[in-house]
């Protein structure tokens, strides 16, 4: 069995833990990706104002796609691959697939 290095799993820049809600800590991601972006776009084309949807659930799918891959880094290389899950897996039952945004979901019914 293959075993994944410690220095592989990114580390959280925003501790999750230190957030009081999940709005709370989308939001603030949202915004330091704006900034980064911002930061590599030439004035014409930087983003202003209030937080767009899209930038809410672009935060969202980063943060989940970190913790799955933090928690399920075998699976999730696996799945990216296409080869099959180790037999033993938590996630073997649930049918796991990898959607178009990168997502690990449950291919099965819950």
């Amino acid at each position: 069995m293959t075993t994944v290095k410690p220095s592989s799993i990114p580390t959280w820049r925003l501790q999750p833990i230190l957030f009081s809600s999940w709005t709370r800590l989308t939001r603030i991601r949202a915004w330091v990706n704006r900034f980064l972006n911002n930061s590599q776009s030439i004035v014409y084309d930087r983003l202003s104002g209030e937080l767009t949807s899209d930038e809410i659930r672009d935060a969202e799918n980063a943060i989940i796609i970190q913790a799955q891959n933090e928690t399920f880094p075998l699976e999730v290389e696996a799945l990216q691959r296409g080869k099959d899950l180790p037999k033993n897996s938590k996630l073997f039952g649930l049918l796991p697939r990898l959607d178009e945004d990168g997502l690990v979901r449950s291919n099965g019914r819950l």
